[in-house]
């Protein structure tokens, strides 16, 4: 009979919880860790583990709003159908709560994205319409169009439409910011996230902020990354593909709505390292 080693760590039973009903249930309440082997300075570094959701990303905290949101206001009847276009964290969301519901899920996903990821949408039960990746928007076999066109064309279709849908950055002030106020006792100096730069009307991670912060008039401050020209001008610049989804150009800190200051270019930051090799 195998014996447990007299230095083993008991079982830590304040972390195992009664099982769930749905796979849904675990959607957020996230873990937070202190990462303690880098150079962090002054300051304590923790990262949110958002890849603990059941789908392995954030994006599963914007679908169960969305796809509520659009059930209460009767935009979704059951049995409808739901179309998104997305690179393919959202789909897995919308798969993973729409499967379940009866809806039918149809993705116009680009093309470049891994073999993989669009064999797991469509194991999960989504209809996957790839889409041309060397195309921009306003082409109609770009992906945002294609679902846009499909939403438009099927009848009881709903077009989650992540990027313009007000549930999406509602879920990140009502769960995501006031989990990281709760994990770290309120004693948030500053949030720093991935985000894809867009004029986004609903501005998601100030909101993020503004659920961290306690005092609702200083929300705080959250940093990003964003195109050259959109940050020194104001205007997006010419358009073009990306090899790796979201990655993009200034580092840049939010004050609320407003930019307070650019930090620095991407580019001399790779200058600099490659320097100092």
């Amino acid at each position: 009979m195998a014996t447990r080693p007299a230095d083993a760590s008991p079982l830590q039973t304040s972390r195992l919880q009664p099982p769930y009903g749905s796979v849904l249930d675990l959607i957020g309440q996230t873990p937070v860790v202190e990462l303690k082997k880098f150079d962090t300075g002054p300051c304590r570094l923790f990262v949110k583990l958002e890849s603990q959701n059941p789908g392995g990303s954030i994006k599963d905290r914007i679908a169960l709003p969305m796809v509520a949101d659009a059930e209460r206001r009767g935009v979704l009847a059951p049995g409808g159908i739901i179309v998104e276009a997305t690179a393919g964290n959202t789909g897995l969301g919308l798969v993973q709560v729409g499967i379940p519901k009866g809806y039918r899920i149809i993705l116009a996903v680009p093309d470049k994205m891994s073999r993989e990821k669009v064999q797991h949408l469509r194991a999960l039960g989504a209809e996957v319409r790839l889409t041309r990746s060397d195309v921009l928007k306003g082409h109609p076999e770009y992906y945002q169009d294609m679902a846009g066109r499909i939403a438009a064309e099927t009848p009881g279709a709903f077009y989650a439409s992540q990027f313009a849908n007000p549930a999406n950055p509602l879920a990140h002030e009502t769960t995501t910011g006031p989990e990281i106020r709760q994990q770290l006792d309120g004693d948030v100096d500053a949030v720093v996230v991935g985000r894809r730069f867009r004029r986004h009307p609903h501005r998601p991670w100030p909101l993020l902020c503004e659920g961290v912060a306690e005092d609702r008039d200083h929300p705080g401050r959250s940093g990003g990354v964003g195109p050259c020209a959109l940050i020194k001008t104001g205007e997006p610049g010419e358009a073009g593909s990306w090899t790796v989804v979201g990655i993009g150009g200034v580092a840049i800190i939010f004050d609320g709505d407003e930019f307070i200051g650019l930090i620095t270019r991407i580019d001399l930051i790779n200058h600099l390292r490659r320097t100092r090799k």
